[in-house]
């Protein structure tokens, strides 16, 4: 009878003497491949890497105000808000701005005067599976200026209008100004919560449903003119977890939020007033606005998953000209310096950079 002695280098592998040679030999390149180190091992860490910087880098949206979309990109971001992507979807103005086929951003709607059926079907068409941001600050007279009774009938509006012309479509609202905060030394606005406490209850009550928001939003300023420079770090913070604990109290856990507008508006130790216009006096607090970019974008990307904060929008990368009806001039962060792709970087735009994992070339 014969017997095939098998080799040390075999016992990787469960394999005992056979009665044929090619058996052995089976054994045999399984033990070798068995030994061999994995060499995709590397590629797939990889992989997943570039894969965790992409996630990241999405994380961190810009606004863009009288600057170019194709800022965005050339600061190495994907995600940006900008007020003029309505006409320039539709077709009805803008044309001329030239958005690079890698950025990606939301579409502002009107909940007071909703879009027509026509113009829903026109962006279905051109734009399908975009996110909508419904409206801009509700609760403010001077932004969207609309009741939760008129946001809420505009939400059934777009959700029927929206189901039919493209179902891919996505909701993001109610994007109102803070949460608990209201403004100290100014007129002040309708408190966030209560505002869209009153929204959900009124849809509730009308339709017999949630809200049909696939995403909650919020903007989150530190609007305070008695203690200047703005950017209360810990208030804004405070706005962010306020909603996602009401969320959580009413049921609405599993619906992730945008922080659609965040940043600072007035960056100096001083103001003074000419012709009911807002004008800075002092140096720029450039330390104290860079210690409230590392607080504030740093708990939203230590606390992105627990929260789940999706995405948030630093306002802005840079604005020039055509400000608020009470600013003379932009007092706030500026991530670009100058309104064309190739503008030099600020030191605020390198610090957003360097939180959102890109690395300057």
């Amino acid at each position: 009878m014969l017997s095939l002695e098998v080799p040390p280098f075999m016992s990787a592998v469960r394999c005992r003497p056979a009665w044929l040679l090619l058996p052995a030999l089976v054994c045999a390149v399984l033990a070798v491949l068995a030994a061999r180190p994995a060499r995709s091992q590397p590629a797939a860490d990889e992989a997943a890497a570039a894969k965790a910087r992409q996630e990241r880098i999405a994380r961190y949206g810009v606004g863009v105000n009288d600057g170019e979309p194709a800022q965005v990109t050339a600061l190495g971001l994907e995600w940006f808000v900008w007020g003029g992507a309505l006409k320039w979807a539709l077709g009805t103005g803008l044309q001329h701005v030239q958005i690079p086929e890698e950025a990606r951003f939301p579409i502002i709607i009107p909940a007071k005067k909703p879009l027509s059926e026509k113009d829903i079907q026109t962006l279905a068409k051109r734009r399908p599976g975009t996110y909508y941001l419904v409206e801009n600050e509700p609760n403010v007279t001077s932004m969207g200026d609309t009741s939760p009774e008129e946001y809420a009938r505009a939400l059934k509006y777009y959700d029927d209008a929206f189901a039919k012309a493209d179902p891919t479509a996505r909701l993001v609202g109610p994007n109102v100004l803070n949460w608990e905060h209201l403004c100290n030394g100014c007129g002040g606005y309708d408190q966030g919560r209560a505002w869209t406490q009153r929204m959900r209850e009124t849809y509730l009550t009308r339709y017999g449903a949630e809200p049909p928001l696939d995403i909650w939003s919020l903007h989150a300023y530190d609007i305070d003119w008695d203690n200047l420079p703005q950017g209360n770090a810990a208030r804004q913070i405070a706005q962010m977890q306020g909603m996602r604990d009401w969320l959580d109290g009413v049921g609405l856990s599993s619906r992730p939020m945008w922080i659609t507008e965040v940043g600072i508006h007035w960056g100096y130790p001083g103001v003074r007033w000419e012709d009911d216009k807002a004008f800075p006096s002092g140096e720029f607090a450039t330390d104290h606005v860079e210690r409230y970019m590392q607080e504030v974008f740093g708990w939203l990307e230590a606390n992105h998953e627990s929260a789940r904060i999706d995405k948030w929008f630093l306002w802005v990368i840079s604005w020039t000209s055509d400000f608020e009806w009470w600013q003379g001039e932009w007092t706030g962060i500026e991530l670009m310096d100058g309104r064309e792709p190739d503008a030099p970087v600020t030191r605020f735009g390198r610090l957003y950079q360097e939180m959102a994992g890109i690395t300057a070339e």
